[in-house]
């Protein structure tokens, strides 16, 4: 009887250590997710603040200050959304 005790403390144990790893696993992930947007959202910012204005595929004379806005206030989306329509296609450094 007392090695069931045991045995099942041993698995319990077993599967709080797994438990914590694959939440720690799922925290790192996060963490260097959030990371790599925050580095997207600052090459993206530079960028669009060394851009001129006839350099943005779309938005008239007031491009750069509309994606400067949209850079600052929207952080999340918008960097990926600056990398593929602006700096993707005309192949990266503002010129």
């Amino acid at each position: 009887m007392d090695f069931l005790i045991a045995a099942s403390s041993a698995m319990m144990t077993s599967l709080l250590v797994l438990f914590t790893t694959v939440v720690f696993c799922f925290i790192m992930l996060g963490f260097l997710i959030s990371l790599g947007l925050f580095v997207l959202w600052i090459i993206t910012l530079i960028d669009c603040i060394r851009r001129d204005n006839k350099n943005f595929a779309f938005g008239g004379k007031d491009a750069k200050v509309l994606w400067i806005l949209l850079l600052i206030f929207f952080r999340q989306i918008t960097p990926i959304i600056y990398y593929l329509l602006i700096m993707y296609k005309k192949g990266g450094e503002p010129k």
